[in-house]
């Protein structure tokens, strides 16, 4: 997996997003729906593609993505980032409201002192 970059946050090939020197704690699920609205920055994602991308079929609960979708915007919560980062979009899905940089082989190392965020 490649590491991206968005805001102040970075999230890395080793599965790990880090929000400077902050590791910030994601449940499975959340960092696999990080991945994907980072693949796919700035674009509408229909639930169904979200449910499939996530949990590899569709038969999982919209209720079920709404949680982890709720979670993950409050594992979001730098205020450089501005306004809310992941948007519902009516009758649609959602989409990732921030610029993605993909960092081809990058990653950030985490600095010996790193210190879990508590969310």
């Amino acid at each position: 997996m490649p590491s991206y970059r968005f805001g102040p946050y970075q999230l890395n090939g080793d599965q790990t997003l880090w929000l400077g020197d902050t590791l910030v704690h994601l449940s499975p699920m959340q960092r696999r729906l990080l991945e994907c609205f980072c693949r796919h920055p700035r674009q509408v994602l229909t639930k169904q593609k979200l449910m499939l991308e996530v949990w590899g079929h569709q038969e999982v609960s919209e209720v079920s993505l709404a949680r982890t979708v709720h979670g993950l915007r409050r594992k979001l919560v730098d205020a450089s980032l501005a306004g809310d980062v992941i948007r519902n979009v009516y009758a649609e899905g959602y989409i990732f409201t921030p610029p993605v940089a993909e960092l081809d082989g990058l990653a950030f190392s985490s600095p010996p002192d790193a210190r879990p965020l508590a969310v």
